[in-house]
């Protein structure tokens, strides 16, 4: 059974969209998910979903919630991480602080100075992520879901 950890998880719209289309797949629909992130009572919030989606879909396998990134990713064939540092506030400053400045984005999350300042916050933790990764699961596949791709992905 294929092991598929969902870091960010607490973001129930990501993890919502992204477990019904694991649930819709014949190679993912029986996995083991394991759901991570730091704000434990969006975590157990999204872990109530999974199930919930889990039981509705009729697929057996196991939702495992944790606050521990280790244990977590350990073994994973598949990392899925849909991190947001700093959370939406974070990401509503970075509008702020340009548009001030006169730079106005529809999307400040990818490019230009607010896409900067974002990949700036996410860098750090998206190498601690792939560094729990190597350690833990070096035969697993770090997939990044978290803007600005880029430069994160170039980062790690």
């Amino acid at each position: 059974m294929a092991v598929i950890s969902v870091i960010g998880a607490g973001s129930v719209s990501f993890t919502r969209t992204l477990v019904s289309d694991l649930l819709h797949q014949p190679a993912t629909r029986d996995c083991e998910l394991r759901l991570f992130d730091l704000d434990s009572e969006a975590l157990g919030a999204a872990c109530k979903l999974v199930e919930e989606m889990r039981e509705e879909a009729g697929a057996p396998g196991a939702v495992i919630a944790s606050q521990d990134l280790a244990s977590c990713v350990r073994g994973a064939g598949y990392v899925i991480c849909t991190i947001l540092v700093g959370g939406r506030n974070a990401a509503i400053k970075d509008f702020e602080v340009t548009g001030r400045y006169g730079l106005r984005y529809t999307v400040g999350d990818t490019l230009g100075v607010a896409g900067i300042s974002r990949a700036l916050r996410t860098i750090p933790a998206l190498i601690e992520i792939a560094r729990a990764c190597e350690a833990e699961a070096p035969d697993g596949l770090l997939l990044n879901y978290t803007n600005p791709m880029g430069m994160l992905v170039s980062a790690v």
